[in-house]
Formats: C-alpha cells, sequence, structure tokens
C-alpha cells in the first residue's frame, strides 16, 4: 500500500522560520517604508472598500517628470501577516523612472 504524505501548507510559506535572524526583520521592513512615506515623495492613500484594509496607495514620480505608466505592486504571497505599509519603499525604483505605482 502507497504511503500518503500529507504536506505542512503552514511550514511551507514560513519562510522566515529558515532565516537566522528573521524576526527582526519586519520591524526593519516597516520603518524602512514609514521613512520613505515621510521623505516628502508625493503619494496619497485610496479606498476601494469599506473595510480598514481595503486601501491601496499611489506613489507619484516626481513633480518635474513625466509620467511614462503605472507599475502595480501586488503583495500576496503571504497573508499570515503584513500590510502595505511594509511595502512603500519598493516603488522608488519605478517611480524614479516616472512610473507611478
Amino acid at each position: 500500500m502507497e504511503q500518503v504524505v500529507k504536506q505542512d501548507w503552514d511550514d511551507a510559506f514560513a519562510n522566515m522560520a529558515y532565516v537566522p535572524g528573521s524576526e527582526q526583520l519586519p520591524a526593519l521592513w516597516q520603518s524602512r517604508a514609514l521613512a520613505y512615506r515621510n521623505s516628502g515623495i508625493r503619494w496619497n492613500e485610496h479606498a476601494y472598500g469599506n473595510a480598514e484594509r481595503e486601501r491601496f496607495d499611489l506613489f507619484w514620480p516626481d513633480e518635474q517628470q513625466d509620467i511614462h505608466g503605472l507599475a502595480i505592486f501586488i503583495h500576496g504571497g503571504y497573508w499570515m501577516r503584513f500590510d502595505k505599509s511594509y511595502w512603500s519603499a519598493f516603488a522608488e525604483g519605478a517611480r524614479q523612472k516616472g512610473l507611478v505605482v
């Protein structure tokens, strides 16, 4: 009889359990994102529903830049923790190239 091996999906997606010092990373990510949002760049938040987490941020190129398009960042791979407030600084590279993020 063939043995059935069950996959532990919680463990499969718990990457930080395998990264030494990872317990310090969320605070680092969040502080970098907050510093980025407070750095003077143009950005605003928009609601797409009534729930507290039904929000998205738009990060705009500098005013003297032409807008060349839109880049969308969707963080959908780790639904256990975190929200958009951790990832704001990821917008910078595309924003510098004239993209709204």
